[in-house]
């Protein structure tokens, strides 16, 4: 048996990190602090409960009044050890035994069991106790829920569904790498079983297992105790620390009577009204009908939301919260009430002028969250603008590559088309007859393309110096990012030879009287008069500026958009974006013959093997007919719905499934073969930028950036004048000044980590 044990210690109030970035105003403790209101972009918060979540309600409402065991901060590098204690105080790893698979290799890195020390004193908004039993009952609950267990759920939810690929797995697909401690075939044809509680009896749950297999309470107290989570799954690659550690816990006394059914809105939907008359006391909550929704651990308490009469929703402070002494101890969590205040322009110019004329005191400036105009922030003196690094988002273009999988196969040999395939007419490149038409663009000019895109342009021009370049395959904060291996730069002549050298596209080049040796302004020329290729570019709105760049960098290569002027095609464009296209007007996206797609899509860190899977494995190679998994969309759940650009290579997918079976360093090899393969080979992506991104707030306000917790840090300092914040001078420092969040709140306390090999 081999043991390991690190401790990360929080000291209590540690001057050196707090000191240089939170002034202290002794003026303010007479003063009252008014209301904190908070401008969002409107889009519709949705739904909060765990499987159903949508992404609005977590910007707002969610991280105020939810919490989980711990949390993992921007740039988590998959190590226990960096994660920040919170529901959690202590966890202990057991790990499965490193034994050979069928392919000869040792499988490594798999987590068994996970023990956790439940942080004590803590109570839900409701006043009930956080303790081992409803830490199982939310666990618990998310894996009946998603496996529709006790089968409740009679209606078709596609949360539930999509849920459901993440937590209950098809053993077929892994049962080559399993070893002799970790069998998975015994789930092949069975129906998926959660142990303790039965089995499903949905038709697409047979053969599938449960990633988790059980919880077991090893320390049953009234607050606190200790819990231990099996995992069906070898879950390596740190994947066993997204699945489980990562819900947010509810109170299971007020939800007792939805334990195996989602609950739905915040308050619209009349089978989940939101009570009238909280307060704060946890016996405002109603004892009878629906409890009212949100109700965690965390520092505020949810009250209303109300997008058509009131424009927006509030919360109020959680004097119970478990940090609430140690954080007012240092003037934090001290702000009553805070008000979401919602924008209905799509433009930059909404929360922009909410913030100038202070009808809002803060707002976020982000892709996802809705960007402000930035210089108009600098040069207001009433406002603060704290810049935050970088986000995580994926400012590419797609290049779609599907002329190199079995779609065009298909196309050329309409005999051998599978007969689920020609029946899927609503497709739009799928005609009446059943057949398949693709129209994707090869290698060489996705490498020429990559190569002609002006980076520095958008970056400095389109962008004026807000974002950075793009790492390529994997993000700057990735711990596997690796900056030795080349990525496409702007460059006129490698993208020039590219075609002039290839086969296919050197002749065409060469009929156009075009060499190497041509000026720029031949080659516009040629683009504008005599095209050597068409290009057809879907886009939206939030895309323009990538896609009018392109339009015009690919002139310099001989090469337009499909319009006699060479500028964006308004029958390309997609209402409003390329998501809801995909998932509810599918028939309108030509997904097979379509060329490129800028998209803003989220997440290039890519610390995880799933999100890997999302952009860059094949759904089916090879094709399995009655599979399902032929085209990543929402028709064939189940499918990588995000590898839009048909991203399919088998040498690739056997890369991405050994990492789930791989120690850090295996990974690392792996990563770097994935990232030479995409950024000097195959070129599925024009990798251009992530934005910089940050937070304006009136300057009567400070706060600081501690993620999740941002507005429980929160300050009214109307005479403080001066600089405000947290200042974060690079994304490096981010994590460090994420910890940071635990020592300004006076809390002296441990995250443990141990690792076993061990029976248990």
């Amino acid at each position: 048996m081999q043991k390991f044990s690190t401790k990360l210690i929080f000291m209590l109030l540690i001057s050196s990190l707090i000191l240089p970035f939170f002034p202290v105003n002794t003026k303010a403790a007479s003063v009252t602090i008014p209301t904190l209101k908070i401008g969002l972009k409107s889009g519709g918060v949705g739904s909060w409960d765990g499987i159903i979540a949508t992404s609005g309600f977590h910007a707002s409402y969610g991280q105020n009044a939810l919490e989980g065991f711990v949390q993992m901060h921007p740039g988590w590098s998959g190590d226990p050890e960096d994660l920040l204690p919170v529901l959690a105080t202590e966890l202990e790893i057991h790990e499965w035994p490193e034994e050979p698979n069928s392919y000869g290799w040792i499988n490594k890195g798999g987590v068994r069991a996970i023990d956790l020390t439940l942080r004590e004193g803590v109570t839900f908004h409701d006043g009930s106790a956080w303790n081992a039993t409803v830490a199982k009952w939310n666990i618990d609950r998310n894996m009946v829920m998603t496996g529709n267990i006790t089968g409740s759920i009679t209606i078709y939810d596609i949360g539930v569904t999509k849920a459901r690929t993440a937590y209950w797995v098809n053993a077929e697909d892994w049962v080559d790498y399993e070893t002799a401690t970790w069998n998975i075939s015994q789930f092949i044809g069975k129906p998926g079983t959660y142990e303790g509680f039965g089995s499903s009896t949905d038709d697409d749950m047979i053969g599938r297992y449960s990633r988790i297999k059980n919880v077991t309470i090893l320390e049953n107290q009234e607050f606190g105790g200790k819990i231990r989570i099996y995992y069906n799954d070898w879950g390596g690659a740190g994947s066993q620390l997204l699945y489980g550690l990562d819900f947010m816990m509810i109170s299971m006394d007020a939800y007792k009577d939805y334990f195996d059914r989602p609950i739905y809105g915040l308050g619209q939907d009349p089978n989940f009204p939101q009570p009238s008359g909280l307060t704060g006391d946890p016996d405002d909550y109603p004892t009878t009908g629906f409890p009212g929704h949100l109700i965690g651990t965390g520092p505020y308490i949810f009250i209303q939301q109300d997008e058509l009469i009131f424009q927006g929703g509030r919360m109020i402070r959680n004097p119970n919260w478990w940090n609430a002494t140690a954080a007012a101890a240092d003037g934090w969590h001290q702000v009553e009430e805070l008000a979401f205040v919602y924008f209905y322009s799509d433009d930059l110019t909404g929360r922009t002028i909410g913030m100038v004329t202070e009808t809002i005191d803060m707002a976020y400036d982000a892709l996802w969250a809705g960007n402000l105009i930035y210089d108009e922030m600098e040069a207001d003196p009433d406002i603060r603008y704290m810049d935050l690094g970088y986000e995580e988002t994926r400012t590419f273009i797609t290049l779609n590559s599907i002329n190199e999988t079995y779609w065009k196969y298909w196309a050329d040999n309409p005999s051998r088309t599978p007969s689920e395939i020609k029946s899927r007419t609503e497709l739009h490149d799928i005609d009446s007859s059943g057949r398949v038409h693709t129209d994707g663009i090869d290698r060489a000019l996705r490498k020429a393309l990559s190569y002609a895109f002006d980076y520095d342009t958008f970056i400095n021009v389109v962008k004026q110096g807000r974002a950075i370049r793009s790492a390529g395959f994997l993000g700057h904060q990735s711990p596997y990012y690796n900056p030795n291996i080349s990525i496409p730069y702007r460059n006129l002549t490698i993208a020039r030879k590219t075609l002039i050298n290839d086969p296919f596209w050197g002749p065409k080049v060469a009929a156009r009287k075009l060499d190497i040796n041509n000026a720029t302004a031949d080659w516009i020329w040629v683009a504008n008069n005599d095209p050597i290729f068409e290009f057809k570019l879907m886009w939206e709105e939030s895309t323009v500026p990538q896609a009018d760049l392109f339009s015009t960098n690919i002139k310099e290569i001989g090469i337009k958009l499909d319009t006699p002027d060479g500028k964006r095609d308004n029958d390309l464009k997609l209402h409003p974006n390329i998501l809801q296209v995909m998932i509810f007007r599918i028939e309108e996206f030509p997904a097979f013959t379509y060329h490129g797609v800028p998209t803003n899509w989220p997440d290039d860190s890519k610390n995880s093997v799933p999100v890997l899977e999302y952009y860059y494995k094949s759904p089916g190679l090879p094709y399995v007919n009655g599979s399902g998994l032929a085209w990543p969309g929402v028709g064939y759940l189940g499918g990588q719905f995000f590898n839009i650009g048909f991203h399919y290579n088998a040498t690739v997918d056997k890369w991405i499934e050994k990492l789930w079976f791989s120690d850090s360093t295996r990974t690392q090899a792996l990563m770097n073969n994935m990232t030479r393969h995409v950024q000097t080979y195959h070129y599925p992506e024009i990798f251009i930028s992530n934005n910089k991104f940050g937070i304006a707030m009136d300057k009567d306000w400070k706060f600081a950036n501690f993620r999740d917790y941002i507005h429980a840090f929160v300050k009214y300092l109307p005479a403080s004048g001066g600089d405000g914040g947290v200042q974060i001078p690079g994304f490096e420092t981010a994590p460090l000044l994420a910890i940071a969040i635990v020592t300004i709140t006076g809390i002296g306390y441990s995250l443990n980590r141990k690792r076993k090999r061990a029976e248990i």
